[in-house]
């Protein structure tokens, strides 16, 4: 009996026919479709700086010598309107006794001449227009004038210390935004034209987890001659401060294609330098390869640029195990 059952099942196996391909691999397919897509070209690389145009220089009318200074470091943040430096200077002291002196005589003779003429002079030396109220309120001059930032951001430059001897006009401080920020990237002269056509860029910045996005931005009228590289600038916006001069960035271009046949990169394999999809064929678990000329998009499709037709069915898995198949049957 024993011998019975074995010579029956020995036999049914003789019998069976093999599994198709998609039963034994468990095969999935899709369709070549058509689809809007982003297609990223090349890379580039540059880094960020500050916007010139987001700088202030703080220099004074007058000279004169420093009594306190509140901005004492590099780098320090400060806000616009915040009271830096406290100096002192005889020019600007004599003005505002003059002032005064002619308050006390215009309440005695009206001269409302003088008083403006001795008002003028303060406003153009730069005294600050609270100063000149105080004096008028409180008929009071302070031997020493505040200066006031201009505008909010971190001190590049420092010129000065407590104690310091200024003269007129010499830069003290140089202030800068970081709000927006600049990107400055470089590129080879022969990619000029095909830049000029391309309107977004994909920016990712060494330390900054989520990608950034910019239009096409400006490009330099000259050309780098040690590096043989021209430059096109970015405007970031940088509103959380995460942003510093220095910061190493990396471009992509990203082309909008408009109805381009695509297929997902796991339906693709590379054989001696060619790339090949398994096309459906007419019947159950027949796949056909097909050499077929590609141009990554994203990270996870291709464009199809020739090799396949919409609707073309290829096989989007196990391409390893279909592609050993193919090369035992002889179809490579």
């Amino acid at each position: 009996m024993r011998y019975f059952v074995l010579a029956i099942l020995l036999g049914a196996a003789a019998t069976a026919k093999p599994a198709p391909i998609i039963q034994q691999f468990n095969v999935t397919t899709i369709k070549v479709t058509h689809a809007d897509a982003v297609a990223s070209i090349g890379k580039n690389f540059g880094y960020l700086r500050a916007d010139e145009g987001k700088e202030s220089i703080i220099a004074l009318r007058f000279g004169g010598y420093v009594e306190k200074l509140r901005a004492t470091e590099t780098y320090q943040h400060i806000s616009k309107g915040e009271v830096i430096a406290e100096v002192y200077s005889p020019e600007v002291l004599q003005a505002k006794e003059e002032y005064l002196s002619s308050l006390k005589y215009n309440a005695i003779r009206p001269n409302p001449g003088m008083v403006e003429s001795t008002k003028e002079r303060l406003i153009y030396l730069g005294v600050p227009m609270s100063e000149i109220t105080a004096i008028e309120k409180t008929g009071k001059v302070a031997s020493t004038t505040t200066v006031r930032s201009p505008a909010s951001g971190y001190i590049f430059e420092k010129k000065i210390d407590k104690g310091s001897a200024f003269t007129a006009m010499q830069p003290l401080f140089r202030i800068v935004r970081l709000d927006p920020i600049w990107l400055e990237m470089k590129f080879p002269p022969e990619q000029l034209d095909r830049l000029k056509g391309i309107n977004d860029y994909e920016i990712r910045i060494s330390g900054i987890e989520r990608p950034l996005y910019a239009k096409r931005g400006k490009i330099y009228p000259n050309a780098n001659p040690s590096e043989s590289t021209l430059t096109m600038r970015f405007s970031l916006p940088n509103p959380k401060g995460t942003l510093f001069p220095g910061m190493y960035a990396s471009i992509v271009p990203m082309m909008q294609t408009k109805g381009t046949l695509v297929i997902p990169r796991n339906a693709v394999i590379r054989k001696n330098g060619k790339w090949y999809c398994f096309k459906k064929g007419e019947f159950e678990g027949e796949y056909e390869p097909v050499e077929v000329a590609l141009q990554p998009i994203t990270n996870d499709r291709y464009a199809i640029k020739g090799g396949l037709n919409e609707g073309d069915e290829v096989v989007a898995n196990a391409l390893f195990m279909i592609d050993s198949d193919a090369q035992i049957n002889g179809n490579f």
